[in-house]
């Protein structure tokens, strides 16, 4: 009932209507009992003392102001107060009103008391006046327009005096919410998050994409593709389920919004490139509207719009930081944004500011080389064979072949100007000759350190076989997951047998696995480590754990490997404790 209740009063779609009424008003209460439960919770009591706590409601009444557009949102705040002994007046928005009522009588099945949430329909400024004037009035739960909030709020200052106890003010408003892409952005992910972000229920979130920035050399592809998911969006009626998209909430909405595309198809700096259109001659449908701008402090991408209306700005690859500075102080409002990359440690730097920290930089830089040096160093067996050749070299061919049938498998980028197939051959063969000559330079290295073989030809060929299925960049996560699983299944087998060896054959292989069939999940997993290394306080426990592994082996290492290494060692850690000493606080 609720969710249909949602549908026709809100025009959601049933998958909007059950993500809304059902799943989140669920959670909501659900969330509110536990955490209320630990308020109950009584304070420590040392010996001959007793400590305790009652909780008490407000000294009156709670006003709950709430939104049309979430029936979650419209039935918390007034539950909230209300399940913590106090009462409530609900004001629901008046097109929200017809899942106002089935969400009270719902409350009222669940055993709700009479009196306790009082539910007043109507225009919002009359009943808001009331209240406002009532010495009464213990608090305000408010989710709406920052307009609205800041006059309810301007209200309490101006009658502080005639109240019995101060009200308690809380208060959630505006958005303009950004998604700012970088260079390594995966450019089909991107297109889907912008299109669904921006127009599901029609762009009536705060939470709904309304500016985006996207780099000038990913452009091309990606409004080829985010056109052609806009064309085949759905718009109408919400009960026939096929529908994407239905009507924005009330004609003042829509007198808004067409007011807006007009506005930006008159202006010279703006290019729409999808929808514009407006209709009430049966509802009132705005297009799903996507505009170009030249200017990204333009009014289209500072002022909430609330509607199916997303700005977009392109910037040049080299103007990040310029970029992100512009997401910063454009719009008053900071409620949501999204990031989409795959190099995202590098934006992590950009926006901390890193960038222009030399002292930062050379902390993250040398504890990554001293990771790695302890990786390569670490007792790893690099000769030992785990396939014969009988396996890997036609292993490489299937590979390749794969990648000719199936380009996706090497996640093309589409800007080479070839087709697919012939992208993905080139990484396909790339790969393989990354993943030889990584590995046999691995090895060569290491017969000049150690003075033996250290990188058997068969794991050459084992990396190479990976690269031809992942290509170049699963070759590096494959060589990078493989170490660091050696490195622990070493140490591991270290403790209970006293060998030290591990052969690198098999991690390798764990390793490619885990390139081909869970390179989002590697990925994340090394953006993860970048960050722990990029803390000081992580770099001191990086610190910590490699020096104990530099004694472990130190029997065999060469005694200039081991002072060099020592030597790196204590430089990161004075890093680490100047850049502690340099915090604020």
């Amino acid at each position: 009932t609720l969710n249909a209740a949602t549908m026709l009063g809100q025009s959601k779609t049933a998958f909007q209507a059950e993500i809304d009424a059902a799943c989140e008003l669920v959670d909501f209460l659900r969330f509110n009992v536990h955490f209320a439960s630990r308020l109950a919770e009584q304070p420590i009591s040392p010996a001959g003392v007793r400590n305790s706590l009652e909780l008490r409601p407000l000294e009156g009444f709670v006003l709950a102001i709430t939104p049309f557009n979430f029936t979650a949102i419209a039935g918390n705040l007034p539950a909230a107060p209300a399940l913590l002994g106090n009462v409530v007046v609900w004001k629901p928005a008046e097109t929200q009103s017809l899942a106002a009522h089935h969400t009270m009588r719902l409350f009222e099945a669940a055993g709700l008391p009479a009196g306790v949430i009082n539910v007043v329909y109507g225009h919002g400024e009359p009943v808001a006046r009331v209240c406002l004037d009532d010495p009464h009035l213990a608090g305000i739960h408010f989710t709406g327009s920052t307009r609205v909030f800041q006059a309810l709020f301007r209200g309490v200052g101006e009658r502080v005096e005639r109240y019995r106890s101060y009200p308690r003010i809380v208060g959630e408003t505006g958005g303009k919410d950004f998604v700012f892409a970088h260079p390594s952005a995966d450019v089909d992910a991107l297109a889907v998050g912008l299109v669904r972000g921006a127009y599901e229920f029609q762009g009536q979130k705060c939470s709904a994409a309304s500016r985006a920035y996207v780099p000038r050399s990913l452009w091309p592809r990606l409004r080829e593709r985010v056109l052609a998911h806009i064309a085949e969006i759905r718009m109408g009626d919400v009960a026939d389920f096929r529908n994407f998209m239905g009507a924005v909430i009330d004609q003042r909405a829509f007198a808004r919004l067409s007011s807006w595309q007009g506005r930006l198809a008159a202006d010279a700096g703006c290019k729409v490139l999808a929808g514009g259109k407006a209709s009430d001659a049966e509802g009132w449908f705005v297009e799903p509207t996507l505009v170009e701008v030249d200017d990204p402090r333009h009014a289209v991408m500072q002022e909430e719009l609330f509607g199916p209306l997303l700005s977009l700005f392109v910037y040049d690859d080299a103007r990040i930081d310029e970029t992100l500075a512009a997401i910063d102080d454009t719009s008053p409002y900071a409620l949501t944004g999204a990031i989409f990359a795959l190099a995202a440690w590098l934006l992590v730097l950009r926006w901390r500011g890193w960038t222009g920290d030399p002292l930062r930089l050379a902390h993250l830089g040398v504890a990554q080389a001293f990771a790695a040096a302890m990786i390569a160093l670490s007792g790893i067996d690099f000769d030992h064979r785990i396939l014969p050749d009988r396996i890997t070299k036609p292993g490489m061919a299937a590979g390749f072949l794969a990648s000719l049938l199936l380009p996706r498998l090497q996640s093309p980028s589409g800007s080479w100007g070839i087709p697919p197939a012939g992208e993905a051959a080139v990484l396909s063969a790339a790969g393989m000759v990354l993943g030889y000559g990584l590995l046999w330079g691995v090895g060569w290295l290491g017969e000049r350190v150690f003075r033996r073989e250290a990188m058997g030809l068969g794991d050459c060929k084992l990396l190479a076989m990976i690269g031809a299925f992942a290509g170049p960049g699963g070759v590096l996560l494959a060589a990078g997951a493989g170490m660091v699983l050696g490195l622990l299944l070493g140490a591991v087998q270290h403790l209970r047998t006293r060998d030290a060896a591990f052969p690198f054959g098999p991690a390798l292989a764990a390793g490619g696995l885990g390139a081909v069939l869970a390179r989002r999940e590697l990925l994340e997993g090394y953006h993860r480590a970048q960050d722990l290394m990029a803390d000081p306080r992580g770099g001191l426990l990086l610190a910590a754990l490699c020096t104990g592994l530099l004694l472990w082996i130190r029997g065999r290492l060469p005694r200039g490997v081991f002072l060099g290494l020592l030597v790196l060692m204590l430089v990161m850690a004075g890093l680490n404790l100047a850049l502690l000493a340099a915090a604020p606080g």
